[in-house]
């Protein structure tokens, strides 16, 4: 089966790799029919856990915390893209994990320059 755009062959809604491997050959022990309901408790939880390390995060200085944030935003909108099977929901939610994967890569950026004697470049989101 040819995915029908590679993003949605990436995000495993056109069987991509997880369910090629996994779900389809049955080795997760889930059923076809419940892999949807499986999808959406993976995101679920996972937005759980970045819901709560926001707090710690808080301390941080502010790009940390929002880097945080937009993941929880990202793997939200994951899940309500799985319980609602629409794919514009899914597209946000990729569009949001570009914003959290620039804002650490900036944030690494700057850490990075700074570690080695360098004069450190403004963070996007500053104090």
């Amino acid at each position: 089966m040819l995915p029908s755009r590679p993003c949605s062959y990436l995000s495993g809604r056109d069987g991509g790799p997880l369910r090629v491997l996994g779900l389809d050959h049955g080795w997760f022990g889930i059923s076809a029919a419940d892999a949807t309901g499986a999808q959406e408790l993976f995101f679920i939880a996972w937005a759980c856990l970045f819901l709560f390390l926001v707090i710690p995060c808080l301390k941080l200085s502010l790009v940390y915390p929002l880097a945080v944030a937009l993941v929880f935003v990202a793997v939200s909108l994951a899940a309500i893209g799985a319980f609602t099977a629409s794919a514009s929901v899914f597209t946000a939610a990729g569009a949001v994990a570009l914003a959290f994967a620039f804002l650490a890569f900036y944030a690494w950026v700057n850490v990075a320059l700074v570690a080695m004697g360098e004069k450190a470049i403004p963070l996007p989101v500053s104090e």
